[in-house]
């Protein structure tokens, strides 16, 4: 096995899990994507992150993460070479946590995201803002195929949550991860949580 910075690490990010703990399709196949490359060998570890979205109005008896752990296992992945960041609620947690938690303790600097096209611009963003330059970073298309009927509603609302995100950004400028997360974190209780919430 090489030694931590030059393993490269899979990660996949949550994307919902029902009331009764199980992960929707989507997820479902960014784990078996990633298991796959795992086997090849191009991924030598796999990050799981979430705790449950921000939406989320109900408690799973799991989280995102540890679900996604128990698919990967039932795959043939053994434990030793998963992690889990099991408290985010959104992607800039995800990716703040990932790395606070598990990037820099082990050392791991070759990243690749399990992901889908439609999604892939504001992750490309986000990761750019939220890891910088200290890491190497590929996208793998999971190879899930978004309903038709589905794709036109989640590209315009994937491009209005990237605009905004985009326009938090530059009005934050170039701030270090731990502000950007702060800053991420109160923009979410103040102009989104506090309004579902009432």
């Amino acid at each position: 096995m090489a030694n931590e910075s030059e393993i490269t690490v899979g990660i996949i990010l949550g994307h919902g899990i029902s009331r009764d703990g199980n992960l929707p399709p989507l997820v479902l196949q960014r784990i078996r994507k990633a298991v796959e490359l795992y086997k090849q060998g191009i991924i030598h570890k796999l990050i799981f992150s979430g705790k449950w979205s921000w939406r989320c109005r109900y408690t799973p008896p799991i989280t995102e993460a540890g679900a996604g752990k128990m698919v990967a296992e039932t795959l043939g992945v053994p434990e030793k070479d998963i992690y889990l960041e099991e408290e985010s609620n959104s992607t800039i947690s995800n990716l703040f946590l990932v790395e606070e938690k598990i990037l820099l303790p082990h050392g791991f600097r070759h990243l690749i995201f399990i992901n889908e096209p439609p999604l892939e611009p504001r992750l490309k963003l986000d990761t750019e803002k939220c890891l910088g330059d200290n890491y190497t970073i590929s996208f793998v298309d999971s190879g899930y195929v978004f309903p038709v009927r589905e794709l036109a509603e989640i590209q315009k609302k994937e491009q209005e949550k990237y605009n905004y995100t985009k326009n938090l950004f530059d009005h934050l400028g170039n701030l270090p991860h731990l502000k950007i997360y702060e800053a991420f974190a109160k923009d979410l209780a103040e102009n989104f949580i506090k309004k579902i919430n009432g």
